[in-house]
C-alpha cells in the first residue's frame, strides 16, 4: 500500500485538512530532502536494504513493529514499520502492490481505488476514496523498482486530496494539501528466512494552528496515520502468509 493516507479522523478534522493550505518551513524541507536521500541510500547494497539491518533476535518474527521517530522538526511526523510474512512469495506481494484497482475492500477504509495513469517504472498515478470519517479522495504517485531478484522498492508521494465529486475517481478535481502535506512513503520488500520482510517508512508535515491544532487536530491526525500504517502492514501479512503446518 504505497500511500500514506489520512483516515479515521473525525469529519471536522478532514474538513480543515481539505480547506487550508499549509506551506512547509525551510527546516521541514531540509529534513524531507535528507529523509529521501537516506531512503534511497538504503537501496545501494544488500546489507543496508532491509534484512541486513534486522537484529538477529527479530529475524523471522511475525510480530508487527511500529515506531515513531522522535528526532524531527516539530511539525514533521515520521513513522517506521516492519513485518515478516511467513511463507510469503515476493512476486505475489509485488503483483498486488502494483494493482491499485484491487485495493478497495482489501484495505478496510478504501471504498474505491483506481489506477489513473502511468507505469511502475515511470510512476503510477492512483487514487483512493477512503472512509470512515468524511469521504476523501487522495491521489499519489508511486515509483516501483526491482533491485535484483529478491528485493523490491516503492517510493510514493501524495499529490492531491479533496471530496468525492464523481464516481470516476480520475476525473475529480483535487486541491493542494491542507494541514497535512508532503506525505511521502518508502516501502521495501525482501525475500529471506522462508518468507518476505516488508518495511515502510513514512513522513508527513502536519502544520496546525497553535493551541487549537495541538488540542484537536494534531494528535488526532497522527493517530489516524499510525492506525493506517499498522493496518496496511497487518493486512498484507494476513493476505499472503503461508505458515508451515
Amino acid at each position: 500500500m504505497a500511500n500514506f493516507m489520512v483516515r479515521g479522523a473525525p469529519p471536522f478534522l478532514l474538513t480543515l485538512l481539505l480547506a487550508f493550505p499549509s506551506p512547509s518551513s525551510a527546516d521541514d524541507n531540509v529534513y524531507l530532502q535528507d529523509f529521501a536521500r537516506e531512503q534511497k541510500a538504503r537501496e545501494s547494497s544488500a546489507s543496508t536494504f532491509l534484512v541486513g539491518r534486522v537484529p538477529q533476535s527479530e529475524r523471522a518474527s511475525p510480530e508487527l513493529i511500529i515506531l515513531q521517530m522522535k528526532d524531527t522538526p516539530s511539525d514533521v511526523y515520521r513513522l517506521y514499520g516492519r513485518i515478516f510474512v511467513p511463507g510469503g512469495v515476493l512476486s505475489e506481494i509485488v503483483k498486488f502492490a502494483r494493482e491499485y484497482d484491487r485495493h478497495a475492500g482489501v484495505y478496510t477504509s478504501v471504498q474505491q481505488s483506481k489506477t489513473c495513469s502511468g507505469t511502475p517504472d515511470a510512476g503510477i498515478t492512483f487514487r483512493y476514496w477512503t472512509k470512515p470519517g468524511r469521504p476523501t479522495v487522495t491521489e499519489s504517485i508511486a515509483h516501483h523498482r526491482w533491485i535484483g531478484a529478491n528485493r523490491y522498492a516503492i517510493s510514493s508521494t501524495m499529490t492531491g486530496t479533496g471530496p468525492p465529486q464523481s464516481d470516476d475517481l480520475c476525473k475529480i478535481n483535487l486541491k493542494p494539501h491542507g494541514w497535512v502535506h508532503n506525505l511521502d512513503s518508502f516501502w521495501r520488500y525482501e525475500t529471506a528466512d522462508g518468507g518476505v520482510y516488508i518495511e515502510s517508512e513514512g513522513v508527513a508535515v502536519i502544520s496546525t494552528p497553535p493551541v487549537i491544532g495541538y488540542l484537536f487536530i494534531d494528535s488526532s491526525l497522527k493517530d489516524a496515520l499510525r492506525t493506517m500504517f499498522q493496518e496496511a502492514l497487518k493486512t498484507i501479512q494476513s493476505r499472503f502468509r503461508r505458515d508451515r503446518g
